[in-house]
């Protein structure tokens, strides 16, 4: 039979070929259970003795940037909520789940601008001011796609992409000098017009 070696929180049993398996889970699961939309988070979880991997997963549309595979990762949301989980693992296999909730507010910035349509459809651009590029949300709208064209103040055009698919992140505006500008984000049924600044 196996012996419990853990004394303090999630612990292990050795199997009689010398193989660690899990007795718990990685515990409680440390981090923000409630945030605004396109927001940078960090999660972590207590060391578990004998663990070599931490397995996470996040919500959709959001990113892992840091961290993967150990106690503390750090993540990118964009606007849709969900669950952060992770379980122990080693050669020998994995532990239970942890999970977490988190829900994803819709602050209000004056320099991330929001087309809400309904709880399915919406438009963002982040980051706004922006030192490099702006990235442009296109959530729900089926069956569309857009077109994103870039004014500067005297309206001429400075940038014009086409063929922009919804349910995808879209970086645009990377060579623009610094100043302010309007995008025109249209479909055959949509016609939004945003204010952005570029910064040195």
């Amino acid at each position: 039979m196996g012996q419990y070696s853990g004394t303090n929180g999630p612990g292990i049993v050795t199997s009689s070929n010398g193989c660690l398996t899990f007795a718990g889970s990685a515990g409680a699961i440390s981090g923000p259970s409630s945030f605004c939309r396109h927001s940078t988070q960090s999660f972590s979880v207590a060391p578990v003795p004998g663990a070599t991997n931490y397995v996470w997963a996040v919500p959709p549309q959001a990113t892992i940037i840091s961290g993967a595979g150990t106690n503390s990762i750090t993540v990118e949301f964009k606007v849709k909520p969900g669950d952060v989980t992770v379980k122990p693992a080693n050669q020998c296999g994995s532990g239970p789940l942890s999970v977490l909730p988190v829900q994803l507010l819709k602050c209000y910035n004056p320099f991330h601008p929001i087309f809400r349509v309904n709880s399915q459809n919406e438009i963002s651009i982040y980051p706004n001011p922006s030192k490099s590029e702006f990235n442009c949300l296109i959530n729900g709208f089926e069956d569309q796609t857009f077109s994103i064209i870039v004014f500067d103040y005297s309206g001429r055009i400075v940038e014009d992409n086409e063929n922009i698919q919804v349910n995808n992140t879209f970086s645009f505006g990377k060579n623009l000098a610094s100043g302010f500008y309007f995008v025109e984000i249209n479909s055959s049924e949509v016609k939004e017009i945003f204010k952005i600044v570029k910064v040195e």
